[in-house]
């Protein structure tokens, strides 16, 4: 501080560079979003295969069962898959406090992987989409 009271520029300097602002998750934060993300999915997962199951004959694949196997056999590719996928996109967020850029971050995220999944495996047709 000056003789008169006011604050020195090196300390309203580092003053503003403490009052930036950056996004911090904690890891009980970041595996809430994550698994809320896992549960999303595999709940819209279970609508479209229960949507394509109406339009084929003798259909009767949707309801508690197909989300309960989402569930389980989609946990190991959501760990292995889901989570450095949302660090990666989570990490260059921490400075954007809009909260709706970044569900838009991690919804364009995942469908560029699971496009590019789609894409890269077989023919680019989703096989549970195909009718009999």
């Amino acid at each position: 501080m000056n003789a008169d009271g006011a604050a020195t520029e090196a300390q309203k300097e580092r003053w503003a560079k403490n009052n930036r602002f950056s996004m911090s998750y904690g890891v009980p934060a970041f595996l809430a979003g994550w698994f809320v993300t896992y549960v999303v999915c595999c709940v819209g997962l279970t609508i479209t295969n229960g949507i394509s199951d109406m339009t084929s004959p003798g259909a009767g694949g949707f309801g508690l069962g197909f989300l309960i196997l989402a569930l389980i056999f989609g946990l190991p590719i959501a760990v292995i898959v889901g989570l450095p996928l949302a660090a990666l996109v989570a990490w260059p967020l921490r400075r954007v406090r809009d909260q709706r850029l970044h569900v838009l971050a991690f919804a364009v995220a995942l469908g560029a992987v699971m496009a590019g999944y789609v894409l890269l495996t077989g023919d680019g047709k989703m096989e549970a989409m195909a009718l009999p």
